[in-house]
């Protein structure tokens, strides 16, 4: 669990990071560098979350030995998916890190979210837009 107290917002408590796996994590399926020992220092303190169609269907072989839980879900209704899985954790304690057009659900309905930026613009509000999240 990480604890922060954000002047003006009040104490926020996350138990869960759920993440989208390519583009976010990984580009062309394949795990960025970098990400796994980052993913093993975030476990000490978060119960870590990968959503996913594994639209490349090598995810498996990439997270297998990362602390990680691994959540495939239809191609045809990723977002509804995702969406789904956060409110079934629990939104408010939950942080969500995408990258696409099948996050946006995900992330609209989330109090805490990245979208990485990719080049283009941010259209969310409360949404921090980096290139490195984690």
């Amino acid at each position: 669990m990480i604890e922060i107290d954000i002047p003006g917002s009040g104490k926020m408590i996350f138990k869960h990071l759920v993440c989208d796996y390519n583009g976010t994590l990984a580009c062309d399926g394949m795990l960025l560098p970098d990400i796994g020992p980052l993913l093993h220092k975030l476990s000490a303190d978060l119960g870590i979350h990968v959503v996913t169609a594994d639209t490349f269907g090598i995810v498996q072989k990439y997270l297998a030995n990362l602390p990680v839980h691994l959540t495939i879900i239809p191609r045809n209704k990723e977002d509804e998916g995702k969406v789904a899985f956060v409110r079934q954790l629990g939104a408010v304690t939950t942080v969500c890190i995408g990258n696409g057009r099948n996050d946006i659900l995900m992330l609209k309905r989330n109090r805490t979210r990245y979208l990485l930026d990719t080049g283009g613009r941010s259209q969310y509000n409360n949404t921090v837009k980096c290139r490195y999240c984690l």
